[in-house]
Parts: structure tokens; C-alpha cells; sequence
């Protein structure tokens, strides 16, 4: 059975990331034609071409997207981080927002061109007024309302994947709170945390690449967004003294070393809303997602 992917020409910002990396691999085995976009221009694994472009810049995105002329879009390109200090402000607002708005403006004449883009747990539904707990959820918030006004206004086939806490092997990220505890734990040293009491929806990395995959199929949803998560809040702690467990280690997490960030959202993914959109629920337990991930980073 053929994929929906098969033989389309994809383009993916921020491929270079946890995310992007993984899809663009997915892709490539869907038997799609994968451009890869970022901006130091590396082509990670599964890439037929690579593209150097800061997507903040407009003119140069235009360029790549109209040499491309691709027929699906995932836009990943961001600075995740949930930094409160007001230095963050900027360089979130242009990496995510300005990236997204540029993205939807340079797609506008390619009619057929379907995009995803990448939302986040933290913000909060269009239409609330729930609080903005962070610069990169302002951000994320704005990118998704301009994306609904694409979707509504110009009638573009947009639809946003609300992504929860991915998780999983070759992560670049070592600041995450999964490779940061294994890899500390790994050498013999004991991870500083926060209390460890939030509770947090955990998806791993191929579940999460497998449904944006699904999401891209020429005739999946558009317009609002659809969670892509496991739908069952773990606290970090757990998490935590699980990773000790499989690592082996007699270390002791220093918990409360670090302040907790304010206002963090506690959110498990609405996967009957999932359900009702694409055909797609996770498959990877927590439990095996954890093994999988500290193998594969005792090894590398």
C-alpha cells in the first residue's frame, strides 16, 4: 500500500532539529522528497536536498520556496525555549513568528501547497484568554492565529499540530530534561531539577513524526489544530527516578536545585479530538520510550 507522501516534494524548516531531523528520515521512508531547510544549511538523514536560509528573512525564504515549489510544508523552524527573561522576547518573536508569517506569505501563490505547522502545549486555544506563560507561547499563539487567518480569509489547507513533550533518542538538545538527567547520570553526576511536580504529557519521537506524517496527507484536516500527544500527565519526578532506574545509577537527583518557571501549563493531549480528525494514536509506552532513548544514548 502506497503512502499519501509518496513522491511529493516536502519542504521542512528547522530540519536540523530534534523534530526535523526525525521527520525528514520518516519522510524519506514514506518515499516522499524531502527538502531540508535551516540555517546553517546541514542536510540531516533522509534529505534529497539541502537549504540554507534563515526563514526570518523573507526574500530568501521566498527564494527556496519558490525553487522548491513544494506540494507539503512543515514548518519547525523555532527557538524552543521557556525562558521568561525579556532578552528572549525578540529573537523568539522573529525565529517563530516571523518565520511563520513569512512561510505562509512566500506558499501564497503555490495553490495546491498544504502546511503544517508546529504548535505547543503551552499556548492556550484561539478564542480563550488563558494566560501566555512564556515568549515562545506568545509567539506560538500568534503564529497559529495567522495561520487560522490564512486558512479562513485565503482558504489555504493549514492546520496546526499542537506537539507535546517530545522525547526520544538523538535529541541535540542536551538542555531537555530527558538526555540532561540520562546523560548526568550516565557520567556519575547528579542532575540539579526543580521540585518535579508538574505533570506533563510525554510523547515519543516517533509516534509524535508518525502523526505529522498522517497530518500531511493531501486529504487530512485543515484549519484548527490537532494534539499529538500521549494524553496522560506523568509528573517530571516519576520520569525522573524511572531514568535512574534504567540507567543503573545509585545517584540521587538534586531536586529543588532550581526554581520551578512560573505559570507552566498542565495539559494532556485531547486524543478523542485526535481520534475524530486522522487515524493516528501512539503506540510507544513512556516506559519504553525511556528504555529505547537511555540505550541508545549509553552507546553513542
Amino acid at each position: 500500500m502506497s503512502s499519501p507522501v509518496e513522491g511529493m516534494s516536502v519542504l521542512v524548516t528547522g530540519a536540523t532539529g530534534f523534530i526535523g531531523r526525525a521527520l525528514c528520515r520518516a519522510l524519506d521512508a514514506e518515499g516522499a522528497i524531502v527538502h531540508a531547510l535551516s540555517r546553517g544549511g546541514q542536510k540531516p538523514e533522509g534529505a534529497t536536498d539541502a537549504w540554507a536560509c534563515d526563514a526570518a528573512d523573507h526574500p530568501s525564504l521566498s527564494r527556496v520556496v519558490h525553487a522548491v515549489r513544494p506540494a507539503l510544508v512543515y514548518h519547525l523552524a523555532a527557538q524552543v525555549t521557556g525562558t521568561r527573561e525579556v532578552e528572549a522576547v525578540l529573537p523568539i518573536f522573529h525565529a517563530k513568528l516571523t518565520s511563520c508569517v513569512n512561510l505562509l506569505v512566500a506558499t501564497q501563490d503555490l495553490a495546491e501547497c498544504r502546511v503544517v505547522l508546529a504548535g505547543s502545549l503551552e499556548e492556550p486555544d484561539i478564542g480563550t484568554m488563558g494566560p501566555l506563560v512564556s515568549p515562545y507561547a506568545a509567539a506560538t499563539s500568534a503564529a497559529t492565529a495567522f495561520g487560522e487567518m490564512f486558512h479562513s480569509l485565503y482558504d489555504r489547507a493549514i492546520v496546526t499540530a499542537r506537539i507535546f513533550m517530545a522525547y526520544g533518542p538523538d535529541d541535540p538538545n542536551g538542555d531537555r530534561l530527558v538526555p540532561y538527567v540520562t546523560r548526568m547520570l550516565l557520567r556519575g553526576e547528579s542532575p540539579e531539577l526543580g521540585s518535579g511536580m508538574r505533570e506533563v504529557d510525554w510523547i515519543y519521537i516517533d509516534d509524535l513524526v508518525r502523526g505529522l506524517v498522517t497530518l500531511g496527507a493531501p486529504d487530512g484536516p485543515v484549519g484548527g489544530h490537532v494534539d499529538l500527544g500521549s494524553g496522560r500527565l506523568v509528573p517530571i519526578r516519576s520520569v525522573v527516578d524511572r531514568l535512574v532506574e534504567l540507567v543503573g545509577s545509585r545517584i540521587q537527583p538534586r531536586f529543588g536545585a532550581r526554581p520551578d518557571p512560573p505559570g507552566e501549563r498542565i495539559r494532556a493531549a485531547d486524543l478523542a479530538s485526535t481520534r475524530a480528525r486522522i487515524d493516528w494514536t501512539p503506540r510507544v509506552s513512556l516506559d519504553e520510550g525511556l528504555r529505547r532513548t537511555v540505550d541508545s544514548m549509553r552507546v553513542s
